[in-house]
């Protein structure tokens, strides 16, 4: 169980990072709400959890040289509005690389296949709709997907399976 504090978090509109109080909360559901709204503040607890050389390593392991981490969120926002450049050091991956994280977690080969199920799961309950999946309106449609909004820039990866 990991103590999040309101001072030090990042902000944001909805979850955790709204929050005025304390709030205490496992790493398991820290990813539901970092995967399923977005939310920056436990997006951030996981981040400080594993840490910035955990996460290159477990990055490296899976090959993807292509995606570089280099800061928690709540530092990217501040950053941006203090009129900073979302470039200077901004964390970076290339769809090729971000399409093959996506198909290694839907072969099971990023982690157990236990993990990747629970992660495919939390991808499908993502509440925003809006971006990819309102492309594809079908009941019979699914659209696991994660998205990420930073200041005008907004982005999205999904698989969509008939």
């Amino acid at each position: 169980m990991h103590t999040l504090s309101p001072d030090g978090r990042s902000r944001g509109t909805t979850g955790i990072s709204a929050m005025q109080d304390p709030v205490t909360i496992s790493l398991r559901d820290a990813a539901y709400l970092a995967l399923t709204i977005s939310d920056n503040a436990a997006g951030d607890a996981l981040f400080d959890a594993v840490g910035i050389e955990g996460l290159a390593a477990e990055l490296e392991a899976l090959g993807l040289h292509e995606i570089r981490i280099r800061e928690p969120m709540r530092d990217l926002y501040d950053r941006v509005e203090a009129g900073g450049v979302l470039e200077e050091s901004a964390s970076v991956a290339t769809p090729r690389a971000l399409v093959r994280l996506l198909e290694l977690i839907w072969r099971d080969e990023a982690a157990s296949a236990s993990t990747c199920a629970w992660l495919r799961d939390l991808m499908q309950r993502q509440v925003w709709n809006a971006r990819l999946a309102s492309a594809f309106p079908a009941v019979d449609i699914a659209v696991p997907g994660k998205t990420g909004t930073v200041g005008h820039s907004r982005h999205e990866i999904g698989v969509i399976t008939y």
